[in-house]
C-alpha cells in the first residue's frame, strides 16, 4: 500500500512538472502600482491550446509565462485582444513560447527564441510599460492526435499600439510607453 503511495506521490510530482505558472493579467480596470513595471502585447489566436510567451529576468534567471491576451479556463477565438501583466523591474528576453492547455495549463509545446531581434534583452522600467508588438496564432491538427503550433509577428505602429493600448487600459494611458516590434 505504501509503494503505490509513494508511486501516485511521484506521478502527481512529474505531472506538476509538465504544467506551465502563467502570471495573471492585469484587469482593465487596475490602477498601475508605481514600483512595478508591465509588459503588454495585442494577440490574435485561433482554435486549440493557449499561447505565452516566456520572459526571463537576465539578471535573476526568474522565469515569467505572458499569455497570449486575457487568461481564460477554456479555449476561445480572440482578435487584437490586449493583455498585460505586471513584473518586478529589470532586464528581460522573451527566450521561449509556450502552447499549454487552457483549462489543466498542461505544457504541450516549448520552443526556445532564436531570433536575434525578437529574443534581444529589454528593460522593464518602474511605472512604465513595455508594448511587445501584436502577434497572431495558428494551430494545425493532424491526424493521429498531432498539431503544430506556430505563432507571427504581425505589423503594428507605435501610435495604433499606444491608442489600441490607452483604449483598453485608460489608467495606464500615461505611463512611459515603449514598442519593440511597432513600426514608426
Amino acid at each position: 500500500m505504501r509503494i503505490h503511495r509513494r508511486l501516485a506521490t511521484i506521478a502527481f510530482i512529474l505531472q506538476l512538472s509538465a504544467c506551465v505558472s502563467v502570471q495573471q493579467t492585469v484587469r482593465a480596470d487596475a490602477a498601475p502600482v508605481p514600483t512595478a513595471g508591465y509588459v503588454a502585447g495585442s494577440f490574435t489566436t485561433d482554435k486549440g491550446s493557449a499561447f505565452g510567451f516566456g520572459l526571463v529576468n537576465t539578471e535573476t534567471g526568474e522565469d515569467y509565462v505572458m499569455p497570449f491576451g486575457q487568461e481564460r479556463n477554456m479555449p476561445s477565438v480572440r482578435d487584437n485582444e490586449l493583455g498585460m501583466i505586471q513584473l518586478p523591474p529589470g532586464n528581460y528576453k522573451i527566450a521561449y513560447w509556450v502552447t499549454y492547455a487552457t483549462l489543466t495549463k498542461q505544457r504541450e509545446v516549448k520552443k526556445a527564441i532564436d531570433n536575434p531581434v525578437f529574443g534581444a534583452p529589454f528593460t522593464v522600467a518602474p511605472g512604465a510599460v513595455v508594448f511587445l508588438g501584436s502577434f497572431s496564432t495558428r494551430t494545425d491538427f493532424f491526424p493521429y492526435r498531432r498539431a503544430e503550433w506556430s505563432f507571427r509577428a504581425n505589423r503594428i505602429s507605435r501610435r495604433e499600439a499606444k491608442d489600441m493600448f490607452a483604449k483598453t487600459y485608460p489608467r495606464f494611458a500615461d505611463l512611459p510607453f515603449s514598442c519593440r516590434l511597432c513600426l514608426p
